[in-house]
């Protein structure tokens, strides 16, 4: 297991991996979806309906430990991974299902939790820009702007 970082900005690292190992970031987009998986007990879809099986003797591996710790920033990441691989091949990756599932429990789970928008604030009234906010808030705090 392994994440393949080349930039902080999501969008320009899954530019670059497509463009130095076509290869190696589409397997990315498979090894990232069993790792988020393996941070929410298997409740993530494989390309069958399937969940991902939660292997226990993966729960301290480092990888999967980071991907755990910086879960919003890896599902953008495998987020502009998939749009990268469907840009290139015109076809819908098997992981979708999976990311599709990954953003809902992301506003649920973490009710947005963004500085941009008020505690209060109800996520569905936001629509697409959710995923834009969320872009912007960890680049935010990656710079060191935005401290919770």
């Amino acid at each position: 297991m392994n994440v393949f970082i080349l930039d902080l900005d999501v969008n320009v690292s899954a530019k670059k991996l497509f463009v130095l190992d076509a290869v190696r970031a589409r397997k990315q987009i498979v090894e990232l979806c069993q790792m988020l998986a393996q941070s929410t007990n298997g409740s993530i879809p494989k390309v069958d309906g399937s969940p991902y099986k939660h292997n226990k003797s993966l729960n301290n591996h480092p990888a999967t430990v980071w991907v755990s710790a910086n879960r919003s920033w890896n599902i953008l990441y495998l987020q502009a991974l998939i749009k990268e691989y469907q840009e290139i091949t015109g076809k819908t990756h098997g992981c979708t299902a999976a990311l599709d599932v990954l953003l809902t429990q992301v506003i649920e789970i973490n009710n947005i939790q963004l500085g941009w928008f008020s505690k209060k604030a109800d996520w569905k009234d936001l629509g697409d820009n959710i995923i834009d906010a969320t872009h912007e808030y960890i680049l935010a705090k990656q710079k060191g702007l935005y401290k919770n």
